[in-house]
């Protein structure tokens, strides 16, 4: 728990695995939700204070209850300070992928999918930074996907992704993955 002022006002929940020589961290929470404990920096002393804890415990290996495969999201690049390895979930999440729908060519789904890298798989099952661009919209380097556990980086030129026409209702991930592995 972080206390201020003796109040607790942000807590994780943690589960000990291995003899103890792993914490998973699973919920983590301010009191009543309140921002004023996210601007206060209690929720960023929840993850010093867990990673002093356990250095005090022997523990060897720390899962931050992950993120979503947006890399540009705050959770990741606050996470991404610890210089963890990035690695698919052991959990109840381990066989689960977001699929992206892309409905139609415009320029707003352009300009979403470049302000957008995502961690994509590539068919050997590795964890892919993947960038979009196109000769208007130069792809996003400023947001680093990179690190420990992501295998490469990609480039994807949104006139090849998208064909240059409106795409149809049923273009996913799923079934644009093989153009990403190309």
């Amino acid at each position: 728990y972080v206390r201020q002022g003796g109040q607790r006002v942000a807590g994780v929940l943690c589960r000990a695995e291995d003899g103890g020589r792993t914490v998973r961290m699973r919920l983590l929470g301010v009191l009543d939700g309140a921002d004023e404990h996210y601007c206060s920096g209690a929720v960023k002393a929840v993850y010093y204070l867990t990673m002093e804890w356990a250095a005090e415990h022997g523990v060897t290996l720390i899962d931050f209850a992950g993120a979503d495969p947006f890399p540009g999201r705050g959770v990741f690049q606050f996470k991404r300070r610890f210089h963890p390895t990035v690695a698919h979930p052991v959990d109840h999440f381990a066989d689960r992928r977001v699929y992206l729908r892309v409905g139609r060519d415009t320029p707003a789904v352009r300009d979403f999918l470049v302000a957008t890298p995502m961690l994509t798989v590539d068919p050997a099952g590795r964890l892919i930074a993947t960038h979009f661009q196109d000769r208007d919209r130069p792809a996003r380097r400023d947001v680093r996907a990179d690190g420990p556990g992501v295998a490469a980086e990609r480039l994807i030129d949104l006139d090849e992704f998208l064909g240059g026409r409106a795409a149809t209702p049923d273009a996913t991930m799923a079934g644009v993955a093989d153009r990403l592995a190309a």
